[in-house]
């Protein structure tokens, strides 16, 4: 079983293709060092992919399936696969990145997004002792 998934999806958009994931790639990272089993998902957001990771979140089960999300065309298919998913399983979904960390409380008020990551993900922002 796969503890997270991370996804990344691009637009159909020629100017916006696929550059490599380096959000969802650090951020895998850092959740590996501290033990847990994570899963990448980097597709062009079309709706065959957003089928396939419905059903690959409904066959692991992950914690949490985060989403690294621009303000932009590739936040369309992050939304429809956000949406998605919560229309089949229970499990979180969770946006982070650029859109998210700049407009958490719009981002929060999608129904199909159950918590915001701010800044970045791989160094958590917050003062609680014992956090880097």
């Amino acid at each position: 079983m796969v503890d997270v998934i991370l996804a990344k999806l691009d637009s159909e958009q020629v100017e916006y293709r696929m550059a490599p994931p380096f959000g969802i790639l650090y951020l895998a990272d850092a959740l590996e060092k501290a033990g847990f089993d994570v899963r990448l998902f980097h597709k062009m957001g079309t709706e065959a992919d957003i089928l396939e990771l419905v059903s690959l979140v409904s066959a692991e089960r992950p914690i949490f399936v985060g989403f690294s999300t621009l303000t932009g065309p590739s936040i369309f298919p992050t939304a429809q696969a956000s949406r998605a998913i919560k229309q089949a399983s229970p499990v979180p979904v969770v946006w982070g990145g650029l859109h998210p960390t700049m407009l958490p409380e719009q981002s929060l008020r999608n129904d199909f997004v159950d918590i915001v990551a701010m800044g970045e993900g791989s160094k958590p922002s917050w003062n609680w002792p014992g956090c880097w």
